[in-house]
């Protein structure tokens, strides 16, 4: 305790006096005893020209009346006082900063001199959120649950915009693959399918039909585009879609505009323009090449399709019109802008969760030419046993395959590698440093010791988590006899092949789980641009081969690798190679088989069926 003069703090007193001592009675020298001290803190002087802040008691009670919105019936205009709180007269008043913004469609009105979003005469849609199939489900009325759509609410227009060989259609086809993989139904309508089934026997389709100032062909496109628009739209309102990507050219604003207006009738469904732009003429000539050998010029020889097709891109370029500010002043409507082909995108207005997975999976767009390499790990003791699961060291024919497979990679990154440099020397462009090799694993024992093999030095060795097989729950390590004999209603539901259900226990997973924790890697795959061999669990291979082999959502149980096959997909801008390979342990070798086999793997029974 600090020691102060009872004379200064009392203002000469001698009150205290009088106080005794509780030990040794009355004391003598009464001038000083212990005591806290009161502390007095002088009033702050506010400065000139700056508005007082307001005190934590006043801020809490404008933020608990945020959520405490009044209703529309409960507020009379006569009433609101046009004077901001806590601020001085003179100073202008900041309204936007003590009242919240209340839409309309929320039952709710704005204050007077609020500032709400621009609508002008269009429809202002629900807020979007995520929407994850199989992760996520939206509290609805049963009878507004959309059963092929997984109650999904939002729905999004994919609007694609370009010249001819811009890889407008390149970029729109990647991004349908990559939702429906993701479970959301997305279909691609082309304008340019309609024109050759409706126009070719009415028509010519060469360059000539392209010119806009033939007034008549002009009319007969545009009612080809908004034709197709209606039936992207019927498809999203009707018949469960929940994605549809228009693909036209799209090249005036007038036609933007009639299709943005036409969408913007519609509820619950959002609109975004993409326009692809190829700036580098490589890359814009090499696109011309791809395009002369599509279905517009069956039948043609290639130097008079290229030269009827660059006639056709010149008519194009005299009345083209990229997407600039006017759209920009369009409610609600969201663009991106793909410059060739993902070297640089540019966004605009990008909210909904939909447009956001397209944004983001336009951010990671390769067109390099590459491999991946797709394997199971070696065979183990729990895979003789036939149990689902585990995590079980190899077998000795388990280590053979990793030997060998090491070395066939080995052989097959040195021809790559070959292959590449002499197509750019025959092409006359420099050498290229050799991208590097990785190698990915689970982190479960039989595969990490599938690729202890692999040289650290040539490869980028990497261990994942998120290519971990599926998580069986508390049923790891059952044989399907167990399984079927033990819980038979289960087992039922994974012979019906429900991609939905999830497994009991701590750590359980379903499909639908597993290709959303495997959505990283897809995308990282996408983006890189050295080869890779991915080597995935049985489930991981079957989710992985459904999205670069394109097949149905529904074929994702079937559709998968062998025991101790190799599977190889080559991909360019334009094309997909794909090469299976079997391997031989007798020969310790692997031996490729014809294309037109598809290896199938039966989950509920783990039968192979190889052709």
């Amino acid at each position: 305790m600090k020691e102060c003069s009872l004379k200064n703090q009392n203002n000469g007193s001698n009150n205290a006096s009088e106080v005794p001592n509780a030990e040794n009675g009355p004391s003598k020298d009464l001038k000083k005893v212990q005591f806290p001290p009161k502390i007095v803190q002088p009033e702050p002087k506010e400065q000139e020209g700056k508005p007082r802040r307001p005190s934590i008691a006043a801020t809490r009670e404008i933020h608990s009346g945020i959520n405490q919105l009044p209703k529309k019936e409960d507020i009379k205009l006569e009433e609101l006082d046009s004077k901001a709180p806590l601020l001085d007269a003179k100073t202008k008043p900041n309204v936007g900063k003590w009242f919240p913004s209340i839409r309309e469609e929320d039952g709710g009105s704005t204050p007077l001199g609020v500032k709400t979003r621009k609508t002008a005469r269009h429809q202002i849609r629900q807020e979007s959120t995520i929407d994850i199939p199989g992760l996520t489900v939206s509290r609805k009325a049963e009878n507004e649950m959309n059963c092929g759509s997984y109650g999904i609410r939002e729905k999004l227009v994919i609007v694609l915009v370009g010249i001819p060989a811009t890889g407008k259609s390149y970029i729109g086809s990647k991004l349908v693959r990559y939702y429906n993989w993701l479970r959301y139904n997305c279909r691609f309508f082309s304008v340019g399918d309609k024109r050759r089934e409706e126009g070719a026997s009415k028509y010519s389709m060469a360059a000539p039909f392209f010119d806009i100032e033939n007034e008549e062909l002009k009319k007969f496109r545009e009612y080809l585009a908004m034709e197709t628009l209606e039936n992207l739209l019927h498809w999203l309102l009707n018949e469960n879609g929940v994605i549809g990507v228009l693909d036209a050219t799209n090249s005036t604003y007038q036609r933007r505009k009639l299709i943005y207006d036409r969408v913007s009738k519609e509820e619950n469904i959002s609109i975004m323009f993409l326009e692809s732009m190829c700036t580098e003429e490589p890359i814009f000539q090499q696109n011309m090449i791809l395009k002369a050998r599509g279905p517009d010029y069956e039948g043609f020889e290639p130097e008079e399709a290229l030269a009827d097709l660059k006639k056709r891109v010149e008519f194009y370029r005299k009345y083209y019109e990229p997407i600039d500010e006017r759209e920009e002043a369009l409610p609600l409507l969201q663009y991106v802008k793909v410059i060739n082909v993902g070297i640089k995108v540019i966004t605009h207005n990008i909210e909904g969760f939909l447009t956001g997975q397209a944004v983001y999976f336009m951010l990671n767009l390769n067109i390099r030419k590459r491999q991946i390499w797709l394997t199971r790990p070696g065979q183990s003791n729990d895979t003789i046993a036939g149990r689902v699961g585990g995590n079980a060291p190899l077998t000795d024919l388990g280590v053979q395959y990793a030997e060998d497979l090491a070395k066939f990679i080995d052989r097959q990154r040195v021809l790559w590698q070959l292959r590449e440099t002499t197509e750019r020397l025959n092409a006359k462009k420099p050498t290229f440093e050799a991208e590097a090799f990785n190698i990915w694993s689970s982190v479960r024992q039989r595969a990490t010791e599938t690729s202890q093999f692999f040289n650290p030095g040539v490869y980028d060795v990497k261990k994942m988590r998120m290519l971990n097989d599926l998580n069986f729950g508390s049923r790891e390590g059952l044989t399907m006899k167990e399984f079927a004999e033990k819980y038979p209603e289960e087992y039922q539901v994974i012979r019906r092949k429900d991609v939905s259900y999830r497994f009991s226990g701590l750590g359980g997973e379903s499909y639908l789980d597993v290709v959303h924790r495997l959505q990283p890697i897809i995308v990282e795959l996408e983006r890189c641009s050295g080869n890779v061999l991915v080597i995935a669990h049985r489930v991981v291979s079957n989710i992985l081969m459904t999205y670069f082999l394109n097949y149905s959502p529904e074929e994702i149980i079937d559709v998968g690798l062998p025991l101790h096959t190799l599977y190889c997909i080559e991909s360019d801008r334009y094309s997909t190679v794909c090469k299976f390979y079997n391997y031989d342990p007798e020969q310790r070798s692997f031996v490729r088989v014809s294309e037109k086999c598809v290896p199938l793997i039966i989950f509920h029974d783990y039968n192979f069926n190889v052709c």
